[in-house]
């Protein structure tokens, strides 16, 4: 399989560190070995930051936010300066995640459709909802 020159990197323990996706399609493809360029000599914090720093200079790429936002929070002493890095916009990011404050919700919303041939066997749940306190039900009927 020709893939140009491009390489899978992975570190210490087959941790793939560049080129997961390209890792998956020769799985699915049947293939159970690929080459790749081994750096096993970074500890596991260098690896991690690695990933971070190839997914942000590889614009083709997108993060996943809740990923990256769990590892910059275990990776929040690491200095990514070197690795041409600006962490800046995200460590704001995931201080203003982390000083949210969370509101309780008054109140929940359901949505239930049915079958207007299955009304009546339902209409029974329904009055017994209306003559419990605190829920409001409202209905209507779709010509659709």
């Amino acid at each position: 399989m020709s893939r140009g020159n491009k390489k899978d990197i992975a570190g210490e323990n087959n941790i793939v560190l560049e080129g997961n996706g390209r890792i998956e399609a020769a799985k699915s493809l049947g293939f159970n070995a690929m080459p790749c360029i081994r750096l096993d000599f970074l500890s596991k914090e260098q690896q991690r930051a690695y990933i971070i720093a190839h997914n942000a200079l590889n614009l083709e790429t997108g993060f996943n936010e809740i990923d990256l936002m769990r590892e910059l929070q275990e990776l929040q002493s690491y200095d990514f300066s070197a690795l041409g890095v600006d962490t800046e916009k995200y460590f704001a990011k995931l201080d203003s995640l982390q000083t949210k404050e969370l509101k309780p919700y008054n109140k929940v919303h359901y949505l239930v459709t049915l079958d207007i041939n299955l009304n009546d066997r339902v209409a029974d749940i329904i009055k017994q909802l209306h003559n419990m306190e605190g829920i409001e039900v409202e209905s209507s009927l779709d010509e659709n």
